[in-house]
Order: structure tokens, then sequence, then C-alpha cells
């Protein structure tokens, strides 16, 4: 049924421990991999999806990388053929800590949480360490996101805590190539891409 595509995900159910001593990277990129994974099928299922909660359970969390959120958008028609490919997930995101939560990054060359196409996002009750950046979002929309992050701290970050910028639209037409574009997106997503 499609209620298994909006129910909570709770990380130590894909192996974080959360003592902070082990490295829960790879467990917190399986949540991401299932979350991008279910997205796809949800959005063949109702022409769209909308991100489950993801609950960080006390403890500290002690990654290595930078964990990068799916974004992106949702289509409002079935791609040709009935197929799931092409579908994205919606710019949704929820993500919770019950408790005492850290998110600490320890190498400082690497952003704690990469968010691409933010659009209705909600980061609650974390307390980000070291890293670049803590959050590093990115969104289409100029006038119509809703980033909410609140009940957070942020501690230690090499650069700015939080950095959100506003990506072209790939239906933008194209700038002058004299000028630069900032906002291109291929420069976020090739930083980015896994």
């Amino acid at each position: 049924g499609q209620g298994r595509y909006y129910d909570p995900v709770n990380v130590k159910d894909f192996g974080a421990i959360g003592d902070g001593v082990a490295d829960d990277s790879a467990a917190l990129e399986a949540v991401d991999k299932y979350l991008s994974t279910t997205y796809q099928a949800a959005g063949a299922a109702t022409h769209g999806a909308v991100a489950p909660e993801v609950i960080f359970p006390a403890g500290t969390y002690r990654i290595t990388r930078v964990i990068c959120w799916p974004g992106g958008y949702a289509r409002s028609t079935p791609p040709l053929g009935g197929s799931s490919a092409g579908y994205r997930m919606t710019g949704y995101h929820f993500i919770r800590g019950l408790g005492e939560v850290t998110i600490r990054q320890d190498n400082p060359d690497a952003d704690i949480f990469f968010i691409g196409g933010a659009y209705r996002t909600l980061i609650d009750n974390l307390k980000f360490q070291g890293g670049k950046r803590a959050l590093k979002l990115t969104t289409y929309n100029m006038d119509s996101t809703n980033i909410t992050i609140q009940n957070c701290r942020f501690e230690n970050s090499g650069d700015f805590a939080i950095e959100c910028i506003v990506r072209r639209s790939a239906t933008a037409p194209d700038l002058d190539p004299c000028v630069p574009d900032p906002y291109y997106s291929w420069e976020i997503l090739h930083h980015y891409s896994r």
C-alpha cells in the first residue's frame, strides 16, 4: 500500500549508532538512498511524493562526509508508458531530533547536510558541530519556498552556518554568456555529485 511511503524514518533503523565514536556517514547515506528510491516509487503511484519525517533519536551522530538529502520536484503527470523513470521527489524535507541530538562533522572541509531543491523544509531540534557549513540548501523558488529551521544550535563551523542558494530553473532562458551566472545549478550539483 501507499502508507509505507510516508511512514517516519528512524536513522537507527539504517544502522546509525549515535554514540559520538562510530562514523555514521554510511548509515545516513543509506537513509538518503532509501528516500530517493522510495520517492521514485511513490511518484509513480501518486504523481508526486512528499517526504516522510526523518527522525534522529537522542545521541551524537559523527560523520566525515557531507550528507546529501534528496530533493527536486514532482511531475504532475506520469512519464510516457507509465514508467517511474523521470519522477523526482518534491522538495519536502522534515528532519527532526528527539531529545538531545548532535550532528558532528569531523571533516573541517565538508559540510554537514546538503539539501537540493528545498521547497517546504523543516529542520528541528538539532545541534550541528564542526564542518565547513552546517546546512547548504538550494532552491528554484524565490517567492514560494518555506524553509524553517527551529530549535537548532550551530557550533564551530568553518564558514557560514547556513547557506541557501537560488538555482536557475532548467527552463530559464540563457543568460548573456559574457556574464557569469552565480546560480548555475551544474556548479552546485557537480560539487555534490555522488
